[in-house]
């Protein structure tokens, strides 16, 4: 893995945009959140987020979900 250049939210679920070591960008996959603490690569995961801090993590997610329900009722 070389880095993380995305977020998105599937359903309930993180995941991140990955650009592979050796590989052009047009072969970048999205990968779950799980796959990439299976991979050992969240040292990576958290240097994308300090990089992008408007983007919340999954462990923040549920915050930001009720924050937003918060402002929407």
């Amino acid at each position: 893995m070389d880095k993380v250049t995305g977020m998105r939210m599937k359903g309930d679920d993180v995941e991140y945009r990955v650009k592979w070591k050796g590989y052009s960008s047009k072969d970048n996959t999205w990968e779950p959140r799980q796959h990439l603490v299976e991979y050992g690569a969240m040292d990576i995961v958290s240097k994308w987020h300090r990089k992008n801090p408007d983007r919340p993590d999954d462990h923040h997610k549920k915050f930001y979900v009720s924050l937003k329900m918060v402002f929407v009722v």
